[in-house]
This record gives structure tokens, sequence and C-alpha cells, in this order.
């Protein structure tokens, strides 16, 4: 699947999720409404949110308002239990907190959306990732003493970047035991993406 195929698929996919948990929201907060106490409960709520305001604008003392509004919230609490709801519910529930299931933040592709891509086309690879062995499982044994050493320390560092991945201290690991990348790769959950190199100035 071409690139710019695979982002408009899942434009459209993301498209649906976030309508769906919109349309949810609506249906619950439709359902509180038609509950008459609840219904003058939120008309009063919002007088009160608009009496503070202009005190506040006026530079006047709000705090009696302020508790009436929170006398008025723990009734709508309990009349939303009664109801078999909760504040929850009445917001949309999307499936990314980042992004509000809009793929995007800060004009930039969400984690989610990478890796949706990303599973999208590692399943067109056809690639069997069980097979392949995950950081537990990496041999040191294999090597001589003389390296080793050295190894292992590149190990205890690959699994220090997985475990805290993305927001590890550890931005970049150059070696070149591509076994050992192939492990980190499968060692999350979410498959994180790697990118090889072959760097000639290590070998000079």
């Amino acid at each position: 699947m071409e690139r710019q195929e695979l982002i408009a698929k899942l434009n459209n996919a993301y498209l649906l999720k976030r309508k769906r948990a919109e349309f949810f929201a609506e249906q619950n907060k439709q359902k509180a409404l038609e509950n008459k106490e609840y219904f003058k409960l939120e008309l009063k709520e919002r007088e009160l949110v608009l009496d503070i305001s202009k005190l506040a604008f006026q530079d006047k003392p709000t705090e009696q308002l302020a508790n009436k509004l929170n006398q008025i919230d723990s009734q709508k609490h309990i009349l939303l239990t009664q109801i078999g709801l909760n504040e929850n519910s009445l917001m949309p529930e999307y499936t990314c907190k980042l992004c509000n299931d809009t793929g995007r933040v800060k004009n930039e592709y969400c984690t989610c959306f990478k890796q949706a891509m990303n599973n999208i086309l590692m399943k067109e690879s056809q690639i069997n990732l069980d097979l392949i062995p995950d950081l537990a499982h990496y041999e040191t044994a294999i090597f001589s003493e003389k390296h080793k050493t050295q190894i292992v320390k590149i190990l205890d560092l690959a699994k220090k970047l997985v475990a805290n991945f993305p927001n590890s201290k550890i931005q970049t690991l150059i070696f070149d035991r591509q076994a050992l990348f192939v492990c980190i790769v499968h060692n999350r959950e979410y498959r994180m993406s790697v990118y090889f190199q072959v760097s000639p100035l290590l070998y000079v």
C-alpha cells in the first residue's frame, strides 16, 4: 500500500473513531437531560457559572456561589449514578488521550497514528514477530570473553531504552549488533520502529 493511500485510510478510520465516541457521549447527555431533576440542576449550574463569572469580573466575593455550585455538582453525581451513568460517560471516550483520536499532536502525527501505520505495514510484510526473540532471551554466552563485557553493557542500555520508551533519556544507540536491534523491536508491545543505517566511519 502506498504511503498516501495508507494515510488516507487511517484518517478515515480515525474520523470514524472520533465521531463514534462523540455520538455515544451525546446520547448519554440526552439520556441524562431526560431526567427532569437533572435537567433543572443543569440549568441552575449554568446560571451559577455565569453569576460567578460576573462577580469575579467585578472583583467581588464568589465563595457563597461556589459552594452552591459544588452542592449542585454532588447532586448531579448522585442522579447520574441512579440513571446508570457517570461524569466520564458524558464526555467522548477517545481511545488515545494524547490526540483525542485526531491522529495529530501539534501538527505532527501522534504516536498512536504512527503505530497504526506500523501495524498495517507489519501485517502486509507477513513477518511473524512471535518467532523473533526478545531481550530476555538474548544470549550473551555465544560471545568471547573479550566482547562479552561490552555486549552485556549494550544489552543493559537496550533494556533501559525499551523500558522507558518513548521517554527514555537514551535517544540513540550505535553499535554493529543487528540481532540485538531485532530484539529491541520485538520487546515493545506496540512494536517500536527501528531505523538501520550503515556508518562506514565507524569501521575506519
